[in-house]
């Protein structure tokens, strides 16, 4: 039987390479050894980079241990050297290490998802803020063009407009700091 060292191997990625994709099925966990690599989560909104990782950090690991879907996409940003650790020798330290171990790891594995699935969750209810602030626009807007406001309608329509500024408040608020303050 080989060892596991002799099972992993370097590849180099060229400059804006894409590693994996995220949503792809689990692979090889990744070991940079010369170079950066970005870590992005892919949403509706765009791209939102979670992390630059350099020499000596590890990534992939989640799906290299689960066989899940990859929670990120990964990209080279200068030309890097990977080490490619097989899933399978991942999952075999993981299995030969104590009952304790193992069981830490698959709790932190599914506390690291569902933290994932918040996360891209939280880009949908922005999404849905940003849709409900075009619409509430939009009915300002015909509302404006078709109604000559008497001044009942204008106190209504300040109303509508104060709430109008509050929520692009929060998104500008999402976008500046990734939550709103």
């Amino acid at each position: 039987m080989t060892s596991a060292t002799t099972q992993i191997i370097s590849q180099t990625f060229p400059p804006g390479s894409v590693i994996f994709r995220q949503g792809e099925r689990g692979g090889p966990a990744y070991l940079v050894k010369t170079g950066s690599v970005a870590l992005e989560l892919q949403t509706t909104c765009g791209a939102h980079r979670l992390a630059v990782l350099g020499p000596f950090a590890m990534f992939g690991e989640i799906s290299a241990y689960d066989g899940g879907p990859r929670t990120a996409t990964a990209i080279a940003i200068e030309k890097t050297e990977l080490g490619v650790i097989p899933s399978g020798i991942v999952r075999q330290k993981i299995l030969d290490s104590d009952p304790f171990v193992r069981a830490m790891v698959s709790v932190l594995v599914n506390n690291l998802r569902q933290a994932d699935a918040m996360i891209v969750g939280d880009t949908m209810d922005i999404e849905q803020l940003v849709n409900t602030i075009f619409n509430l626009g939009q009915s300002l807007h015909r509302r404006a063009l078709n109604d000559i406001p008497s001044v009942d309608k204008i106190d209504e329509l300040a109303k509508d407009l104060d709430g109008l500024d509050n929520a692009i408040k929060i998104v500008a608020d999402v976008v500046e700091h990734g939550h709103p303050h």
